[in-house]
């Protein structure tokens, strides 16, 4: 038969004396574990639910401007995951080229501009150290006395800047201004972090996407250029009755002599020739110079 004495009475022989609740107490009791228990069934609903956002957030990449995109998307995820905080990015290494990602809110955005205006405060101080950056109530004057008493006034009582951090260097930083410093507990750092990182993955995928592209359109100039020296001299060759390599000696040192890029003069002649002129036409110069025949040139 089952001992139905409440369980701290089954306990109190073996941790201490017996405690006796009354059905009030132990209702009370139970209520409270109930209310946290539910608390906790709902952060960790929240926190799959940030998850679940961050991995969409991933999908930006493919848009015309993905790091904007995505810094967005995550501020909009810090302002409903981060209760009773408003959160801000800077982007850039320096105080010279500090510039807004992108802001929860206004007075985020407008706390940004403040460090910016200072020289100093979390964020600066996170890009410089490569580290997280805190303080609470009166470490913000103590730590940034330019930047913290515009906090203070502002309504801010704790701070969180965690940088961004692209092949080894600060690229920019989340800010969190808490404006009830217990907002900003543990769990608040850990999802700050969290965020932190498909942001500074962001930035690392916008740099290779713009290096791939400035990439792209270089070596696309680069085979068009190519093309169309490539056709200057054959025409070059036909009018001159020279070999391939004194074509493009002849192009280059006129390119030199007029101060003209090779690939513009080349295209200079392709567009005479397609013009089909007139024969007996003379070209205008320095195309004139360039395709006088050879036995012309030595009169």
């Amino acid at each position: 038969m089952h001992d139905r004495r409440p369980i701290w009475e089954n306990l109190g022989g073996e941790c201490g004396p017996s405690v006796t609740l009354s059905e009030e107490e132990e209702a009370s009791m139970a209520a409270d574990l109930s209310e946290d228990f539910e608390e906790q069934v709902e952060r960790l609903h929240a926190e799959i639910e940030l998850l679940r956002d961050l991995s969409e957030v991933t999908r930006l990449v493919s848009e015309p401007d993905p790091a904007r995109g995505i810094l967005e998307r995550i501020c909009a995820l810090a302002g409903t995951s981060l209760p009773g905080c408003e959160v801000g990015m800077s982007l850039g290494g320096q105080v010279r080229d500090l510039e807004s990602g992108a802001s929860s809110s206004e007075r985020a955005e407008r706390l940004d501009r403040a460090q910016r205006a200072a020289g100093e405060g979390p964020c600066l101080s996170a890009l410089a150290d490569q580290t997280p950056h805190e303080a609470v109530g009166g470490e913000l004057t103590e730590r940034w006395p330019a930047f913290g008493p515009v906090a203070t006034a502002d309504g801010v009582e704790a701070v969180l800047a965690v940088p961004f951090l692209v092949e080894g260097r600060s690229r920019g930083a989340l800010n969190v201004y808490a404006m009830d410093a217990a907002r900003l507990d543990d769990r608040a750092r850990r999802l700050t972090s969290l965020l932190a990182e498909p942001a500074a993955a962001a930035l690392a995928n916008a740099q290779l996407y713009h290096r791939s592209a400035e990439l792209a359109r270089n070596l696309s100039i680069a085979m068009e250029s190519r093309g169309v020296i490539e056709q200057a001299k054959g025409i070059i060759m036909f009018r001159r009755r020279c070999s391939e390599d004194d074509a493009f000696a002849r192009l280059r040192q006129v390119s030199q002599d007029h101060n003209i890029k090779v690939r513009d003069l080349a295209q200079q002649v392709v567009s005479h020739a397609a013009a089909f002129p007139a024969e007996g036409t003379a070209p205008p110069a320095p195309l004139a110079e360039l395709l006088r025949p050879a036995e012309d040139a030595m009169d």
